[in-house]
């Protein structure tokens, strides 16, 4: 028998004792198969068929073989004794007892004693349930891809050098490209302002595998811009180790646009198409901030119509309305693009300076504004004579803050609307 073969062949030194001890105790089936036929088994071999030892030695390998695995192993068989050398580790079924299939991998190897004799010594693996989880895998994966390829919005995943190794088909609709142009590619590529996919990016990492919400616009193949919600979480490896991102972003294209008419309708004067009030509130609040910080200097120019009802009065309130809307188109002429021109209601005007270092550079800008007023406004062939009165006030030296601010100017106005009456009587 091999067992006896085997044993005479260790060294005296060796614990042959141990040794077979060890070989029973063994979690892996082990076996030897000479002339086709079992002639060593271990118990966790026969525990995994089902069968006593006597049972299987002295038994046909090829009786334990499933159906559907039998031409593999005769092939193998058939290339080891044709002196070749199969692989030596594959996967097939084998039959329980009980009639049972299970999959296991196996790792031969062939042996040739001193007899000439070829016998085939391996373990088996119980794979069984490794196999259903892998079934599992791809039968879900399958799901996952036909959910992502119908979902009406973008499914990404990046590794962890930010390039994209998966899209849905709905990124390539959204962003004009094919999806073959997407995959690969470094996703900040695809973003209209780089520093936003840095700050989106911040985000999600310091979500710390929890899902973010971010916000950010993409560049269309166009050129035009394409607005995205996204909620993204850091993929990270059992040590904490960062992947890439995996995430979900929906088209928000619409939504930003109608947003932003919104917002212009909110911060807009309707007739002029100035900012209102409220829109100037927010402008005056910020620069303040601005120059608060930079300790520069804001300017603040009222003006006021004289008088103004007397063009309603006289010629209607259409001609009225082109007066004012041509009034503020003259300011922003007057002034730089940069600076800012509100109607605060009625016939009275703001113009918000920023950048301006001294009291000459202020009033440059003044008169250079004053000269565009200068020319006659016609309007439904009328040529319109009006007056005005304005004020300036400068941050900090009239006012810290807004209210305080527009109230030194609204002062200021008021003098000298106060001056030209004095001046008429």
């Amino acid at each position: 028998m091999l067992e006896s073969t085997v044993k005479e062949r260790l060294p005296e030194s060796f614990d042959r004792h141990f040794f077979w001890s060890l070989f029973e105790r063994m979690q892996e089936g082990v076996f030897a198969i000479q002339d086709n036929r079992f002639i060593l088994v271990n118990a966790a071999l026969c525990e995994l068929l089902g069968f006593s030892r006597d049972e299987l030695i002295g038994k046909s390998y090829i009786e334990v073989v499933g159906e559907a695995s039998r031409s593999l192993v005769l092939e193998r068989a058939k290339q080891r004794l044709s002196g070749e050398s199969p692989p030596n580790l594959y996967e097939i079924d084998l039959l329980r007892q009980n009639g049972q299939t299970i999959h296991v991998q196996i790792k031969a190897s062939t042996f040739r004693l001193d007899d000439q004799s070829i016998v085939n010594v391996g373990s088996i693996r119980d794979i069984s349930n490794e196999k259903k989880i892998l079934q599992k895998l791809r039968k879900s994966e399958q799901e996952f891809r036909r959910i992502i390829e119908n979902l009406p919005d973008i499914f990404y995943r990046t590794d962890a050098q930010g390039d994209i190794t998966m899209a849905s088909p709905y990124a390539a609709d959204v962003m004009g490209y094919q999806l073959d142009e997407i995959i690969g590619k470094p996703l900040a590529q695809f973003y209209a302002k780089p520093d936003e996919r840095e700050s989106a990016l911040k985000a999600i990492l310091a979500g710390q595998g929890d899902m973010v919400a971010v916000e950010s616009c993409l560049r269309h193949k166009d050129g035009s811009i394409v607005w995205v919600a996204t909620h993204a979480f850091a993929r990270l490896d059992e040590s904490g180790e960062f992947l890439g991102v995996e995430g979900v972003a929906r088209n928000i294209t619409e939504r930003k646009i109608l947003e932003q008419r919104l917002r212009h309708m909110a911060i807009r004067d309707p007739l002029t198409q100035v900012f209102n009030r409220f829109g100037f509130d927010e402008c005056l609040n910020a620069a303040i901030n601005r120059a608060r910080r930079h300790k520069s200097t804001v300017a603040l120019l009222f003006f006021d119509l004289d008088k103004f009802k007397l063009i309603n009065d006289n010629y209607g309130h259409d001609v009225g309305d082109q007066f004012l809307a041509a009034f503020a188109k003259r300011l922003e002429i007057g002034f730089r693009e940069t600076d800012t021109i509100a109607r605060l209601g009625g016939d009275e005007f703001v113009a918000l300076l920023e950048n301006v270092d001294n009291d000459e550079a202020i009033y440059v800008l003044l008169e250079r504004c004053l000269t565009a007023l200068s020319d006659p406004f016609v309007c439904q062939g009328h040529s319109l004579e009006f007056k005005y009165s304005y004020g300036v006030a400068q941050y900090p030296k009239h006012g810290v803050d807004a209210e305080a601010l527009l109230k030194s100017a609204d002062q200021a106005m008021y003098l000298d609307k106060q001056k030209k009456s004095v001046k008429k009587t």
